[in-house]
């Protein structure tokens, strides 16, 4: 369809003897069949499926079929705090009515201990201290966070 467009559009521009302009600012030249062909063939070089194929690629950001999982060691003193907040988000399931619910870091103070370890906002909570957090409501993972003691993995 965008070649036909371009093609009509040179048609156009020629019969109204003003001539499509390109980037350079020339008049482009008359569309006889050999610059169409040489047009289509250089154009339409890339199948269908191959386009499909790539655009499924660059909008598969969002797959989390694959979840890339990380352990994390924070190690605090006494009287300071681990350095991160977090937030529970619910949203819809993809395959049916229920709702997914899951936490996570929404926020990590500078030079904080949580920064120092490589924790990261975005980062999902799906186990402290190797207890399984799926299914638990905001307030039992912050429990279980200030339960921990000085250390939080």
């Amino acid at each position: 369809m965008a070649l036909r467009r371009l093609i009509q559009q040179n048609h156009n521009a020629s019969s109204a003897g003003l001539g499509a302009s390109p980037a350079g600012g020339e008049p482009a030249l008359p569309m006889d069949s050999r610059r169409i062909q040489h047009l289509a063939s250089t154009v339409g070089t890339l199948p269908r499926g191959r386009k499909q194929l790539a655009l499924a690629r660059s909008t598969s950001l969002g797959d989390s079929s694959r979840p890339q999982r990380h352990l994390i060691a924070i190690l605090k003193e006494d009287k300071e705090s681990f350095g991160f907040e977090i937030q529970t988000i619910r949203f819809p399931h993809q395959n049916d009515n229920s709702l997914e619910v899951c936490t996570c870091v929404c926020k990590i103070q500078e030079e904080s201990p949580a920064h120092l370890s490589g924790l990261q906002i975005g980062d999902i909570l799906a186990s402290i201290n190797g207890v399984n957090t799926d299914g638990f409501s905001h307030k039992q993972i912050v429990d279980l966070i200030k339960s921990s003691g000085n250390y939080l993995r």
